[in-house]
């Protein structure tokens, strides 16, 4: 498998999840914001991949660094 052009071309299989792991993950973020104002603090994504949850986290108000 060539992965850079894996990544070049947007697939990424390793990164799909299904509905319930989503819906359990955004639970816990809710868990961890509850009661709170953005900036929530900082957030460490480690092995980004192609950036999805440090993305999905930076718009819900978290300050992520990503290192792959």
């Amino acid at each position: 498998m060539n992965w850079r052009f894996a990544y070049a071309i947007g697939f990424h299989p390793w990164e799909d999840t299904d509905a319930a792991f989503a819906a359990k993950l955004a639970e816990l973020f809710d868990r961890e914001e509850r009661g709170r104002e953005p900036p929530f603090g900082p957030a460490l994504d480690l092995g980004t991949g192609s950036g999805i949850w440090g993305i999905h986290l930076a718009k819900r108000g978290w300050q992520v660094t990503g290192i792959d």
